[in-house]
């Protein structure tokens, strides 16, 4: 197991952290029309960025 020592990896640590953050931004303006569905979405493609990445 190589673990993050590619580039490719940390390429896709770095989309996990910038969806994380879309999350965040999404959750704190949840009462927004859509704001629910995307913090859904991005949490997903943090969890498959994450375990994509390992």
């Amino acid at each position: 197991m190589t673990g993050f020592a590619n580039p490719y990896s940390l390429a896709l640590v770095a989309a996990a952290a910038l969806a994380a953050g879309v999350a965040a931004v999404g959750w704190r303006r949840r009462t927004a029309p859509g704001a629910l569905p995307l913090t859904i979405m991005m949490l997903g493609q943090v969890v498959w960025c994450v375990t994509y990445a390992v």
